[in-house]
């Protein structure tokens, strides 16, 4: 059986619901709001699982964090935030699929 982005997201997200969000992620130059961007991600993984679909402010922002998340993400130090970051990119376009495969419905 294939697995759908929406496994994926569930999987993601039961693996990072028991995480602490990392230090090093927040100091790292150019990502001051990561912890609002992890909030943002952590309410539209939760809404994507439930088969709601995301608001636009919501779609806005998993995109602006994700290309901040990529464009940052060698300034993050090796360690716990590195897969951390990994896992909200992951999870934000996981998100993002089944957001858009709904509207296109």
């Amino acid at each position: 059986m294939t697995r759908t982005d929406r496994d994926e997201l569930a999987i993601l997200w039961a693996e990072h619901r028991g995480r602490t969000f990392p230090d090093d992620l927040k100091f790292t130059d150019g990502l001051d709001d990561t912890v609002l961007l992890d909030l943002h991600i952590a309410g539209a993984v939760m809404n994507t699982l439930r088969g709601d679909r995301l608001p636009p402010f919501t779609v806005g922002a998993l995109k602006e964090g994700i290309t901040l998340l990529r464009r940052s993400f060698r300034k993050i130090p090796k360690g716990p935030a590195r897969p951390y970051a990994a896992r909200l990119i992951q999870m934000s376009t996981l998100a993002l699929n089944e957001h858009y495969r709904a509207v296109r419905g």
